[in-house]
């Protein structure tokens, strides 16, 4: 498992970006903060450890501290130790309970260290924070299953069914492109031709953050799921005329999707 530093956790709430520690933190902390990081992409995660040890000890910033922690987490999962990296994790949720991206994390944690009670837990936890997280329905539905619950697990699908529905309908009919591209982007975990065609119909929006996030899901899908959605993709691609889009309907379209 590998937790990428800056997937997660910002005062923002936003994703993809570099965390930060507020100025609350000492600076000589936040030096620290930034040699653990380069420490821990050359791979010498003993003293990446210990950097984010210490820094989780000592800061007054509870943004920084979360930093670490995920940090933290991340060096002891790259370190091949799924017990520690959990135990950090947990650390991490109980420091930030309302953020599903910490649950995220943790979700993959467990499921590293082989803790399926605990990765039910935290799915249960991360659908509650974010509702439209399709991906979590259908992991969590075949944990249930797997142990026997399967009334809980066909509850959970249809769950999953209404919640696809719902982003299906926003892709198609919502009046802000922010909406439907959200909509497209959570649609990549939904492996069925019904989904991809609604995606194929989104290549048509005039807005191109929705074709990028309908092309995207899609290479997550992979045309290759019905001869009809290759077609179309194909098609698409050629008339595309933004290259980062097209970029992502030739990896939907490659071998093997």
């Amino acid at each position: 498992m590998r937790i990428l530093l800056g997937f997660f956790l910002l005062v923002t709430g936003c994703r993809k970006v570099a965390p930060i520690a507020s100025s609350a933190a000492p600076i000589d902390l936040e030096r620290e903060y930034q040699d653990g990081k380069t420490e821990l992409g050359l791979g010498r995660l003993s003293e990446a450890i210990a950097h984010f040890e210490h820094i989780a000890k000592e800061t007054p910033d509870p943004m920084l501290r979360a930093n670490a922690w995920l940090a933290l987490g991340s060096a002891y999962a790259d370190k091949k130790d799924p017990p520690a990296a959990l135990a950090t994790f947990e650390k991490l949720v109980a420091l930030r309970p309302d953020d599903p991206d910490a649950w995220r994390v943790l979700t993959v944690a467990a499921e590293e260290a082989k803790q399926d009670r605990r990765q039910m837990e935290a799915l249960e936890r991360l659908i509650a924070l974010e509702p439209d997280d399709l991906k979590s329905y259908l992991d969590l539905a075949g944990l249930k299953a797997t142990h026997g619950d399967i009334e809980g697990s066909k509850k959970i699908y249809l769950a999953y069914e209404r919640e696809r529905s719902n982003a299906v309908m926003a892709l198609g009919k919502s009046t802000t492109a922010e909406d439907r591209a959200a909509a497209a982007a959570s649609l990549a975990s939904a492996k069925d031709v019904a989904t991809a065609r609604a995606l194929v119909l989104g290549l048509t929006d005039r807005a191109r953050e929705v074709r990028l996030a309908c092309a995207r899901s899609l290479a997550e899908i992979g045309a290759g799921i019905d001869k009809e959605i290759a077609t179309a993709v194909k098609a698409a691609a050629e008339k595309e005329s933004d290259p980062e889009v097209r970029a992502a309907l030739s990896a939907a379209d490659a071998p093997g999707k």
